[in-house]
């Protein structure tokens, strides 16, 4: 491991095709045993991964993001993996035409992605891309790793508005009639991240691409994700981040529900109320309250149907 991950004498990986795929497959499968990880991590092994990245050979990249997803689970993992310039490679073969290989590349993603600096790092290297594509394969497997990793790099909210600039909107708003629960509770709590982001509204977006009719859809569907789909109803039907910067905007310091009258009308929030009015969503809301015991659920639903019975009127 310290002649081959690390730099061989020559400073270069095996030349022969067969050594570097049974490399690959000897780091996978060690990189799986967390007990060999602080010795991996003192071989240099990232700089090793991040030549076999680079080789061209399908089944020794698609080992190499494994390696890597299995090394990212711990912070020092992240934050190795990112010095030792493995951000790029991975949001780059996560396009790759190769399946396998994208897959695994997202799950290196999701794995990478909790860390801040990784989190801008892999959207600025342009993961976004092939992620959004991935949402399109017919691969069960692909959707729901795509999902995951998109989810995860919508909690940095600059991201969220990246993901609007994108072109994801549509994508993950169609998905949202998956018959994959995981991939529809994914979405849904993307979705909402989006609606949420302070750094660009894209709620009118999320309208025009149908958010409220494919909640709607979904809820009877999958009655499992009610919650993360209220979630998405409460943030386009008002936003609070968005008020409290048009409050400060008019220097004000009241509370949320004195302010109603003195910042501009939300028009974008009151046409989301009126389509969710029409299609009966305030039923559902009221229904999803009288048995969820969940925190987070009764709040999106309280606050949603509040702002749709006009009882927060912005």
């Amino acid at each position: 491991l310290d002649h081959f991950a690390g730099d061989g004498p020559d400073g270069s990986m095996p030349q022969a095709p067969s050594i570097r795929g049974n490399l690959s497959m000897m780091l996978c499968t060690v990189a799986g045993s967390e007990s060999f990880h602080p010795r991996l991590f003192e071989t240099n092994i990232f700089m090793g991964l991040g030549r076999l990245l680079k080789s061209g050979e399908a089944i020794t990249q698609t080992r190499a993001a494994r390696a890597v997803g299995l090394l990212a689970t711990t912070d020092r993992g992240k934050d190795m993996a990112r010095e030792a310039g493995l951000i790029r490679p991975i949001a780059w073969l996560v396009g790759s035409r190769h399946l396998d290989l994208r897959i695994e590349c997202a799950v290196a993603i999701r794995q990478l992605s909790p860390n801040t600096g990784n989190k801008r790092a892999l959207v600025e290297a342009g993961a976004l891309d092939g992620l959004r594509d991935l949402l399109d394969q017919p691969s069960a497997e692909a959707r729901h790793v795509a999902t995951k990793a998109l989810l995860s790099l919508a909690a940095d909210p600059r991201n969220a508005a990246a993901l609007v600039a994108n072109g994801a909107v549509r994508p993950l708003v169609n998905h949202l009639a998956s018959d994959d629960s995981r991939v529809q509770e994914n979405i849904a709590m993307t979705l909402e991240r989006m609606a949420k982001s302070h750094v660009v509204d894209s709620r009118a977006q999320l309208l025009k691409m149908g958010a409220v009719s494919s909640v709607n859809a979904a809820w009877d569907a999958t009655p499992t994700i009610q919650g993360p789909l209220a979630g998405v109803l409460r943030h386009l039907s008002r936003n609070p981040e968005l008020d409290s910067r048009a409050a400060h905007a008019v220097h004000s310091f009241h509370t949320v529900e004195q302010r109603i009258g003195q910042i501009p009308a939300d028009n974008t929030a009151r046409a989301a109320r009126s389509e969710m009015a029409a299609i009966g969503i305030p039923g559902r809301l009221k229904e999803l309250l009288s048995v969820t015991s969940d925190p987070s659920t009764k709040e999106h639903a309280e606050q949603t149907l509040a702002a749709i019975e006009g009882r927060i009127d912005f």
